[in-house]
């Protein structure tokens, strides 16, 4: 399985490889620290869906191009708009929630500063992307 992981935060991209990876998930991963650097790559795309990744994940506050902005993005180009993306954020504010179902996100997580909970969110992922859900989720 190929992931992209876009995070501008390292501590939490090295925290969400480990809880995938803990959690007994194969897969490959792609970086991407802002979400001009996600877009570039998004465009540079040829017209098939094999350069796509399996899935996403999203945090919604980058540093220079937003994730729900992002998020649109993806949905709206033809090699991305069946990628499940998974938006991992640190919000719970109720508009982001809502902005993340209604621009298509297949599930929405919250980051937790402690420890023991990010990796449980990151086992509730990795069961998310192996059960294959296609519609939205919420912890």
């Amino acid at each position: 399985m190929t992931i992209w992981i876009v995070e501008d935060n390292r501590a939490d991209v090295y925290l969400i490889r480990e809880a995938l990876a803990g959690a007994g998930l194969q897969f490959d991963a792609q970086l991407f620290s802002t979400g001009d650097a996600a877009l570039e790559h998004i465009h540079s795309l040829s017209g098939h869906s094999a350069a796509a990744p399996d899935a996403v994940i999203l945090d919604l506050y980058l540093i220079k191009y937003g994730g729900t902005q992002l998020l649109q993005r993806i949905r709206s180009h033809p090699s991305m708009a069946e990628v499940t993306v998974i938006i991992l954020t640190s919000s719970n504010m109720p508009n982001d929630r809502r902005y993340a179902e209604e621009f298509g996100a297949n599930a929405y997580f919250q980051k937790s500063s402690d420890l023991d909970e990010f990796m449980r969110v990151g086992r509730e992922i990795a069961a998310f992307l192996t059960q294959g859900r296609s519609r939205s989720a919420s912890v």
